[in-house]
């Protein structure tokens, strides 16, 4: 690498330490180029060189420590937030689960609400067994007077056609006897009191 690159770089202060080090670096080997060689000053370079170099091995295994202990860190974060978010997930199942058996529950609630609502108004009426027998009974009482109804239309006809007749055997009697009227008197009685009788 050129030297003036190094310098410019130095000079923009790119890490202080490696700047100092640098620096020293080339106090060495301008030291080691002069004529004659400062033995004193190259031994005071190179110590103050070897200090240098020491804490920056130093500080690097510090900052590999540091930044393997931000890796580990990073790593156990990794696995909290995904363990964060796999409960998240099963929460989130869990809540949706539960808003499911919440409305399955209303619903229901609300169908044994209706039932019970159904049950008291079932409740006021008679049961089911009564009705049957209160309506047999009446079936059997519209029989009754169905049979009844029958037996005296029956006998009313009956009699509509004996009064018919009678009248008929009435009139004939009448036309008869205005024909004969002295005649056979008594036998006209007899028939009449014969037909009143069957009526």
């Amino acid at each position: 690498m050129d030297e003036d690159v190094v310098r410019a770089r130095l000079e923009l202060g790119e890490k202080p330490q490696l700047t100092n080090i640098v620096k020293r670096y080339f106090l060495l080997a301008k030291s080691l180029k002069a004529e004659p060689v400062d033995a004193d000053e190259v031994e005071r370079t190179a110590s103050a060189l070897l200090r240098d170099l020491e804490t920056y091995a130093l500080d690097m295994g510090r900052s590999r420590a540091l930044h393997g202990r931000a890796a580990a860190q990073h790593e156990l974060y990794e696995k909290a937030l995904e363990g964060i978010r796999a409960a998240e997930l099963a929460v989130a199942d869990d809540v949706a689960t539960l808003q499911d058996r919440l409305a399955a529950e209303r619903v229901k609630r609300r169908n044994n609400e209706e039932y019970d609502m159904l049950a008291s108004k079932i409740s006021e009426f008679p049961k089911r067994s009564d009705s049957l027998a209160a309506l047999d009974n009446v079936r059997s009482r519209l029989d009754a007077l169905d049979a009844a109804e029958h037996a005296l239309a029956a006998k009313k006809s009956r009699r509509t056609k004996q009064f018919s007749l009678l009248l008929f055997a009435i009139n004939e009697l009448q036309r008869e006897l205005a024909a004969e009227p002295d005649a056979n008197s008594d036998t006209d009685v007899s028939l009449a009191t014969d037909a009143t009788a069957s009526v």
